[in-house]
């Protein structure tokens, strides 16, 4: 059985070299999955960042649209304030002519001054009428020109004040409009680098499924090579007898007369074996039974894998006790002698096969 040991010794190298792109392909198919795992993770980081910059930016534009409303607002003040301006200028220039009015009647009635009109006075009574006049001449003068004063404080404060606000509304919009911008530069790359990411993962995940379909096929691969393994012939070469107590040999193995047409010459592939009908007949060795049913000349039969190759056949029998697929022991019971198919008694035809031919029996049974 030197050849089963060599066939042994390559079919187990065959395992170990597969087992190893085994190991080899599930640590790069872990590496991968821990890749797309890191990417996963990524994306969603980024998806989240994108959310967080989407909100920011609604918030954004809900400060654009009350900051656009506020400066409205304010261009509509300034429009009020406008016509208030204009007015107060109007003020003034009406009290300027009346300043202006009373100069002009002054000097056209002669350069009279406010002392000349006092000691014009014809009495002491009249004195005082003519003081009490011109205090309130003198006080009146002085309010316009105060209110002249306090109008255009007013004017030009109110206008300082809206000024400043227009300036401040128009800064903050334009910082909000520059934040937004930057806030959709930003939206841009990170849904540019969550395509990156979902191309990378994409790839990683085909990367994956190439790996594990290479893992089936190495799973395929180990269970063939493992069945050749199995089917290994691990006897001594010595098979037991098929029917021990029956072992009258009515026909040998090589040429002989054909019993049924009387030809000469005729190839015989096996042993026949004189027995009663429902002689148990035993497997010679370990094996799997690759066929259990009818076979034209054999009648029912039984055929034994044994490994490396070697199988044997058992026919004519009257009764099957075996499935095919079944694994058998050497010396189980595997069908009753019988004379089915093409026989002249009740009688078992022994075969064994190497590598699908005939060879003598006697190479491994006792004559």
């Amino acid at each position: 059985m030197h050849g089963s040991a060599n066939q042994m010794l390559e079919l187990q190298t065959k395992m170990d070299a597969i087992k190893k792109r085994q190991s080899e392909s599930q640590a790069k198919a872990k590496d991968i999955q821990q890749g797309i795992n890191s990417v996963k993770q990524q994306e969603r980081s980024v998806v989240t960042q994108i959310n967080q910059i989407h909100h920011e930016i609604e918030l954004k534009e809900l400060e654009l649209n009350q900051l656009t409303l506020d400066i409205e607002q304010t261009e509509t003040q300034i429009e009020i304030t406008t016509l208030e301006l204009q007015e107060a200028e109007q003020r003034i220039i009406n009290r300027d002519s009346v300043l202006k009015s009373r100069v002009r009647s002054m000097y056209e009635n002669g350069q009279v001054s406010y002392l000349e009109v006092l000691l014009g006075s014809s009495d002491f009574v009249d004195f005082l009428n003519r003081y009490e006049a011109l205090s309130l001449i003198v006080e009146q003068d002085f309010r316009i020109l105060k209110e002249d004063q306090q109008d255009r404080d007013m004017i030009q404060v109110k206008k300082d004040e809206i000024e400043e606000q227009f300036a401040q509304l128009q800064s903050l919009k334009e910082q909000a409009e520059f934040a937004k911008a930057d806030l959709s530069d930003k939206e841009k790359k990170q849904k540019v680098e969550l395509a990156e990411l979902k191309d990378n993962r994409s790839s990683l995940q085909k990367q994956l499924d190439e790996e594990e379909a290479a893992q089936k096929k190495l799973i395929q691969e180990l269970n063939e090579v493992t069945k050749q393994f199995q089917r290994i012939y691990r006897g001594t070469g010595a098979f037991t007898h098929p029917v021990p107590e029956h072992t009258r040999m009515s026909s040998n193995y090589g040429t002989r007369v054909d019993p049924i047409t009387g030809k000469k010459g005729v190839w015989h592939n096996g042993v026949d074996f004189a027995a009663k009908t429902g002689t148990p007949i035993l497997a010679a060795e370990d094996g799997v039974v690759i066929l259990s049913g009818w076979v034209r000349g054999f009648g029912y039969t039984v055929i034994l894998d044994h490994g490396s190759q070697i199988t044997t056949l058992y026919g004519h029998a009257s009764q099957l006790l075996v499935k095919e697929g079944q694994t058998v022991q050497r010396g189980q019971q595997i069908a009753k002698v019988g004379s089915t198919g093409n026989s002249t008694g009740p009688h078992l035809h022994f075969t064994v096969y190497e590598n699908g031919k005939d060879v003598s029996p006697w190479n491994y049974i006792k004559q």
